[in-house]
């Protein structure tokens, strides 16, 4: 267990660029469906997390063809009692990280009944993801606080880190009257965790951003 009580796993995941071992990530994608969908959906949402981190990973196209071959295997799950969000959370990410308007819209559907945090991913922050590229801002800033506060109530620091990140570019984007004192907040915010935790990749997407905001 490592800072913050964050699992090892994860913070090994958080504190280093993957992109030089982008040809090892493709040997983990699943070729076709091999029936274990609890599996596929571990490897899936560790790669869309991934993706969305580390744009120029590049792996798009090959999780585009494992997520079109197996949409209807995961849509059998979603519905199951005990990984039905598991299989949410994956396929909503692998929307959004495909640009995915169609994909996205069952997986949303499913993750706005729930707050919880799915194969460490917060189910909300995914939700406002969606919203977001669905062009619903409104409904992304919901999701995004309800991320906010569970994160926080429930100490998932890494995730919080991340919808902060989030939540923060989508109001730089929008840049109405106070998104901008309120993106720098939550900047500030996620860069206290990434810090202390370590999280060199996400320490340096958001500085980076700020760096626009100076341009």
């Amino acid at each position: 267990m490592g800072a913050y009580g964050v699992p090892q796993r994860t913070l090994d995941r958080e504190t280093r660029s993957p992109v030089e071992d982008v040809e090892l990530f493709r040997e983990l994608i699943p070729t076709d469906s091999s029936g274990d969908v609890l599996g596929d959906t571990t490897i899936l949402g560790t790669l869309a997390e991934m993706c969305h981190a580390f744009p120029a990973l590049d792996i798009e196209s090959d999780l585009r063809a494992v997520f079109e071959a197996q949409s209807d295997t995961f849509a059998q799950w979603f519905s199951h009692p005990l990984f039905g969000g598991r299989v949410a959370a994956t396929t909503g990410l692998l929307a959004v990280v495909l640009n995915d308007n169609d994909g996205a819209r069952e997986p949303y559907r499913r993750l706005i009944r729930m707050s919880s945090l799915e194969q460490g991913m917060s189910t909300d922050r995914i939700a406002g993801l969606i919203a977001l590229m669905l062009g619903d801002k409104t409904s992304a800033i919901g999701h995004f606080e309800d991320a906010l506060s569970f994160c926080r109530e429930n100490g998932c620091t890494v995730q919080l880190a991340w919808t902060c990140s989030d939540y923060a570019e989508m109001l730089l984007d929008r840049d109405e009257p106070g998104d901008r004192e309120k993106a720098i907040e939550l900047q500030d915010e996620a860069l206290a965790i990434t810090q202390e935790l370590g999280m060199r990749p996400l320490t340096e997407r958001i500085l980076a951003r700020r760096e626009i905001l100076r341009a």
